[in-house]
């Protein structure tokens, strides 16, 4: 471990034992060729706690209402507000969801100069983000030359076509949270001190969120997705991993060990924003954790493009070798735009029934090809949307049966239509693989170090999608079941 590191690592068990219940089995260490990770202690025993931390060390929404630095009325509620304006009149004030309050305040502590009692933990994090998250691509520095922001652009433009869609969608996410924080900068003068943030700061404060807040039920308004977020230190520090041999089991919410009063607590009218009592705890697999084991959990199922639109990283395959690629757990692709395609090039008739009964079924928008389990298969979603997409008019009686769940294999007639335009599809992807990875291989060995390990993680998912594609490919031609 770095002299830095011991000491960010040392600081930050000092201030988390300053919270009552803090327990900890585990350090954090630099793993060569991979960044830095946290390791365990000691042997530990099946189901043994490696780690709790209490609420009082979390960030979120019911922590942050008793610091008093945000506006009480932009903090989550069940509805709006009202408050007089500087011309006396009602005024809707919009409040935040988890996301966007994190943001702000992590964007704060950013910009602010002075002391924070959180040092301890921002120490802990990134001090930036670019150039490793492609989010970062799509948002220069004033500062950077033209001819390296196109160097980005480019490169973003050499992506596989589902990651650039993807990360656009998580663009769109954070420009709408944006705009919502931006309100807040402006609101009054007793909350000046916002004004001061930066659009860098707030790029940053969302990623931390993005990337780094864990799921804990907040009891605020629903959507749960828009308002269950919480910043957990050291917590934040495990590396994720879909292989389950290696995963612990996921964080679990015990009661809290300390007592958290809030004397304070926002106003009457803040029901939902009663501290929180719930801690958070890590514990060993069944099977145990040698000394010296590093710790990792999974952040969810997701491929490849997911992984580096949201987190900035892809998860490399075990082995070597085209069949490394069988390892992927998780391992798939979204053909979504391929689909689109297909239906656009079909006769117009029952286009809205159609789509009703792929709604009714669950099966609207979930069009991929996954890995797992093998041999790589198209997703039922995938296979029924193009039975109905290929459904002549002569079999829209089927239409109700198929709502039901009834019916879905339709007839062989049907099934040679679905797995020619499935196999088209493939085509199309193997077709863009293999022309992204001839323009990758063109400045791989010439760019800049950054700029490389950017390349090689495009380039990889390049070789998924090229590998899945053709064994699924190679599934239709040999008439293999499918369904």
């Amino acid at each position: 471990m770095t002299k830095d590191l011991q000491e960010t690592w040392s600081d930050l068990i000092l201030w988390l034992e300053g919270h009552k219940g803090f327990e900890n089995h585990l350090a954090w260490r630099d793993v060569p060729g991979k960044g830095r990770g946290l390791f365990t202690t000691r042997r530990m025993k099946p189901d043994e706690r490696l780690l709790l931390i209490p609420a009082s060390a979390m960030i979120n929404p019911l922590t942050l209402a008793r610091d008093g630095h945000l506006p009480e009325h932009i903090f989550p509620q069940a509805t709006s507000i009202t408050r007089p304006s500087k011309k006396a009149r009602a005024e809707t004030v919009q409040r935040m969801n988890t996301t966007q309050l994190l943001t702000l305040h992590m964007a704060r502590l950013r910009a602010s100069p002075g002391p924070s009692k959180y040092a301890a933990y921002l120490a802990t994090l990134p001090r930036s983000f670019r150039p490793w998250h492609p989010l970062t691509w799509l948002y220069p520095l004033r500062q950077v030359e033209d001819g390296e922001q196109a160097a980005w652009n480019d490169l973003f433009e050499k992506a596989p076509r589902v990651a650039r869609q993807k990360l656009l969608e998580v663009k769109r996410r954070y420009e709408d949270d944006i705009d919502v924080i931006k309100e807040a900068q402006h609101d009054g003068p007793a909350y000046g001190h916002l004004a001061s943030i930066s659009t860098e700061d707030l790029l940053w404060a969302w990623l931390i969120v993005n990337t780094r807040t864990v799921s804990i039920p907040l009891g605020l308004p629903s959507p749960t997705e828009l308002y269950n977020h919480t910043l957990v230190p050291l917590l934040d520090l495990i590396n994720h991993t879909s292989n389950s041999a290696l995963s612990i089991p996921k964080p679990r919410q015990v009661p809290n060990p300390g007592t958290m009063v809030n004397k304070r607590a926002l106003s009457s009218g803040s029901s939902h924003l009663v501290p929180g009592k719930i801690a958070f705890e890590l514990i060993a697999p069944s099977r145990g954790m040698e000394e010296d084991e590093e710790v990792f959990f999974s952040y969810g199922a997701h491929d490849a493009a997911t992984l580096w639109s949201e987190y900035g990283f892809v998860e490399s395959p075990a082995g070597a070798g085209a069949t490394r690629w069988e390892t992927m757990v998780f391992g798939g692709m979204d053909v979504g735009h391929w689909v689109e395609e297909v239906w656009k090039s079909l006769k117009p008739g029952g286009r809205q029934e159609k789509l009703d009964v792929l709604e009714a079924i669950g099966c609207w928008n979930h069009n991929a090809l996954y890995t797992q389990p093998l041999p790589p298969n198209p997703s039922h979603g995938l296979m029924m949307t193009l039975r109905v997409f290929h459904l002549g008019t002569a079999g829209y009686d089927k239409l109700p049966a198929i709502s039901r769940g009834e019916v879905t294999f339709i007839s062989p007639d049907n099934e040679a239509s679905v797995h020619s335009s499935l196999d088209g599809i493939c085509s199309k992807v193997v077709t863009e693989s293999e022309l992204g990875l001839q323009a990758l291989s063109q400045i791989i060995g010439c760019e800049l170090p950054e700029r490389k390990d950017a390349a090689n993680m495009l380039e990889m998912m390049f070789e998924e999608q090229l590998w899945l594609a053709r064994k699924i490919r190679e599934r239709i031609r040999n008439g293999e079941d499918l369904s």
